[in-house]
């Protein structure tokens, strides 16, 4: 199906939806709020120079939902083409099939009031994933505030609870969240170190943190490879320094967050400075793999760093273990 170029003179159009269509630039579609962009597989090739020089036209647009998922190249605009500005811009929902794509619309607009984006990428290169997380999302972050982060091998989402004090996760004012491929760990790790470091404004209000497994599998804390292991520790350090307000941490206990503990033991300190909230075992189910005898693979290394924090002052107040450790497991 070939992609539909025509000319709109509808200046009292408030809401559009075109499917494998699009208006051309010179239309009269300047008072549009609502605008809906649908590209299937089947489409011929369209150019994001072609997205991005419509949507100069309706200056205010309040919500813009786009999805492009066929597999054409699509090249970038002129360098020199100007920002477009959407001030009224409020609701951006977004699905790409490459990263790169994502990159280009959100750093060729300027939408500085957006309070809730929903951000998806079906393929993703290690480079194209940070400068996606780490510098195309950073403007719209740096104009809201937010008091939750979520990472996991395959989203990364800030929210602001309704108090704006980070316990509640069931109550949003505002969110803002980016699905991308599953990451192998190496990868994932790669990816903590660079978002510690370019989203560290963001990251600096955050009450609360949410670290989701590293493997979707289960684990053997004999078979993991050192150099994993060295790159997860650097990206966690960062990531605990990178959180000076955070109150409290939410992780699975794999093999590789365990080594918070490690690292916690070395550093109570400045590592994860402000936490007083520990919860872990959510939405992990790979420790049931192990004998009645694992808990000593990391139980003791747990009690010796809470034991660190308190004897720098820094005690926690709560420490929660959830998951299916609490039903019949050998615990």
């Amino acid at each position: 199906e070939s992609l539909r170029v025509f000319t709109l003179d509808t200046p009292s159009l408030r809401v559009a939806n075109f499917s494998n269509a699009l208006p051309a630039p010179s239309s009269s579609i300047q008072n549009l709020r609502e605008l809906q962009l649908d590209f299937v597989q089947s489409v011929s090739p369209i150019a994001m120079s072609q997205i991005i020089d419509l949507l100069r036209v309706p200056q205010r647009l309040e919500r813009l939902s786009l999805r492009c998922t066929h597999n054409t190249a699509v090249p970038e605009p002129d360098a020199s083409d100007n920002i477009v500005q959407l001030e009224y811009l409020k609701k951006l929902e977004v699905t790409f099939r490459d990263a790169d794509h994502a990159c280009i619309l959100l750093e060729s607009i300027c939408a500085p009031n957006v309070d809730g984006a929903v951000l998806a990428v079906r393929s993703a290169s290690e480079p194209s994933l940070k400068r996606l997380l780490g510098t195309s999302i950073r403007p719209y972050l740096a104009h809201q505030r937010f008091d939750i982060v979520s990472f996991t091998t395959s989203q990364l989402i800030f929210a602001l609870s309704h108090e704006g004090n980070g316990y509640s996760a069931a109550r949003l004012r505002a969110a803002f969240s980016v699905a991308f491929p599953q990451m192998e760990p190496l990868e994932y790790a790669n990816i903590l170190a660079e978002l510690a470091i370019s989203l560290a404004s963001s990251l600096a209000g955050i009450f609360r943190c949410e670290l989701g497994p590293a493997q979707d599998q289960q684990y053997d804390p004999y078979q993991e490879r050192p150099e994993t292991v060295a790159r997860f520790t650097s990206a966690l350090e960062k990531l605990g320094k990178a959180l000076p307000q955070a109150t409290t941490l939410s992780m699975p206990m794999d093999t590789f967050h365990r080594l918070v503990f490690d690292i916690m033991k070395q550093q109570p300190q400045s590592f994860f400075p402000a936490v007083t909230t520990l919860s872990m075992g959510a939405g992990n189910d790979g420790l049931t793999k192990y004998t009645e005898e694992s808990p000593d693979i990391w139980w003791n290394t747990v009690l010796e760093a809470l034991e660190e924090r308190r004897g720098v002052g820094k005690p926690m107040d709560s420490v929660v273990l959830e998951g299916k450790w609490c039903t019949r497991e050998p615990w």
